[in-house]
């Protein structure tokens, strides 16, 4: 597949149907096209890149957020980036879903790219109050790998 993106020395980019958005809805809400939405993507950074990041002045904000806010400063080299779920309303206090969920899913990444969790944003977009739907991050993080380069795997 002809990728629309540009290809950029040093950062690396991959985005999968990872099912997200499939186990997020219901039955009665179920679309047959959910399954082939790419709704999990990974960007890996070269080592020394410098990041810089906008938050929301919302004092009640997501899991994802509070995560990216403090691993900012930590030689980001990856960000993962889900959509279906947002993971917000699901939790910020520690060992509460919402943050547990989204300190796991950094550490899928730091482990499938050998770097480590803190190096990792988590970002979310998507249906508000629900959990992640883990097993779908679970089965399919590890297939990126750190030699990829601008990427669409089918599912």
């Amino acid at each position: 597949m002809k990728s629309p993106l540009l290809i950029i020395q040093g950062i690396s980019a991959a985005a999968i149907s990872a099912g997200i958005k499939q186990a997020q809805n219901s039955q009665a809400n179920s679309n047959p096209s959910d399954s082939k939405k790419l709704d999990l993507s990974v960007i890996q950074l070269a080592k020394g890149s410098c990041t810089a990041a906008v938050f929301t002045q919302n004092v009640f904000c997501a899991a994802p957020v509070l995560v990216a806010k403090n691993h900012l400063n930590s030689a980001v080299r990856a960000l993962v980036i889900n959509s279906g779920n947002a993971n917000a309303g699901t939790g910020v206090a520690s060992g509460t879903p919402g943050l547990e969920n989204a300190h796991f899913v950094c550490e899928l990444v730091a482990k499938a790219l050998h770097i480590n969790t803190e190096q990792v944003l988590p970002f979310s977009t998507g249906v508000i109050g629900q959990p992640l739907p883990m097993a779908c991050f679970e089965d399919n993080i590890a297939r990126f790998r750190p030699s990829w380069q601008i990427q669409i795997y089918p599912k």
